[in-house]
């Protein structure tokens, strides 16, 4: 039997609108749109183990939850919580994500200083601890230097290397190493050797995004620990 998990890609659930449950079902009758409170609410809902989601920290600290940079306003790390009152916080997603695990991609600006990006990392650290979340968390980036930030202030946290190709095996032994728990790879450059590599440095493998049902059920069965998607129903069922 597979071992492997499947979290939900910013709260996707490939599910009709006749099974949505009545705090969760829009007027509109469909589902809710990725990013937003009704989202993880219906993730929660279907019992998927975990979902993903996107923060950015605002211009007058507070982390919101969005994949996009520019929103209606500007870009969002130059706006202040007030002026996207649209946008969910991180402690609200947090909060209506319930025993889900969250795997939180802190988003950084192109070109943020190492000195930000580690500051943003530490900053994001402490408030999840300010909230009880070590346990239900784990963050990851695309930014080294601000998932660096969070080790340091919390090296305790579950925390993933973002990329789009897996290190070579010099940069997954470093990684682990630094006390990273997993390597998320995009889904097009994992195979049966670099499922292996990963595992050999003692890292865990998280996919993204894995909505081919095939794909998930050979990624299962290399071992894979996590896979993220868009269908994490059908995605769960390929793997069982």
């Amino acid at each position: 039997m597979s071992t492997c998990l499947v979290w939900s890609h910013r709260g996707n659930v490939d599910v009709d609108d006749s099974r949505f449950p009545p705090e969760v079902n829009a007027a509109s009758g469909q589902a809710p749109a990725e990013n937003t409170l009704g989202a993880f609410r219906l993730a929660r809902s279907m019992a998927i183990e975990g979902v993903e989601t996107d923060t950015w920290l605002s211009a007058d600290g507070e982390f919101v939850v969005v994949h996009d940079r520019q929103v209606t306003g500007g870009l969002v790390d130059r706006l202040r919580r007030i002026e996207v009152p649209d946008l969910p916080t991180l402690a609200e997603v947090l909060s209506a994500a319930g025993s889900c695990r969250v795997n939180v991609e802190l988003k950084m600006a192109p070109g943020a200083s190492r000195e930000l990006a580690r500051a943003t990392g530490s900053e994001l650290a402490a408030i999840l601890l300010s909230k009880g979340a070590a346990d239900q968390v784990v963050v990851s980036s695309f930014s080294r230097h601000a998932t660096d930030g969070v080790l340091a202030a919390a090296p305790f946290l579950k925390v993933g290397h973002l990329c789009e190709y897996v290190p070579d095996s010099e940069g997954l032994r470093r990684l682990a190493s630094a006390g990273y728990w997993a390597i998320h790879a995009w889904v097009g450059s994992l195979d049966e050797k670099s499922v292996g590599a990963v595992h050999e440095a003692g890292l865990a493998v998280v996919a993204w995004t894995v909505n081919d049902t095939s794909v998930a059920a050979r990624l299962a069965q290399l071992g894979a620990e996590v896979l993220i998607s868009d269908r994490p129903l059908a995605v769960s069922q390929a793997c069982a």
